[in-house]
């Protein structure tokens, strides 16, 4: 997913947990090196949110997580040249 992206520097703006599991959401940022999601990066600035949720098994491992972003957010930064 982040193949096509460089620099990228995550910071997490709010972080709830529960008893199995964890919802961090948070705003990614750096530069649109390559087609990030099909689209041309042309090395231009790019900044989104990502919500990353996880569930943890009675003995702590991940028994499953979920990762959405900010497609619009990223399309409005990344129109065709």
């Amino acid at each position: 997913m982040f193949a096509d992206l460089a620099d990228g520097k995550v910071r997490s703006t709010r972080r709830l947990y529960g008893e199995n599991f964890m919802v961090d959401d948070s705003v990614w940022r750096g530069r649109a090196v390559g087609r990030p999601f099909g689209l041309e990066g042309h090395d231009r600035p790019l900044e989104f949110r990502l919500l990353h949720v996880v569930e943890f098994s009675d003995g702590g491992d991940i028994s499953r997580e979920n990762v959405w972003l900010d497609l619009g957010a990223i399309q409005q930064q990344l129109p065709p040249r």
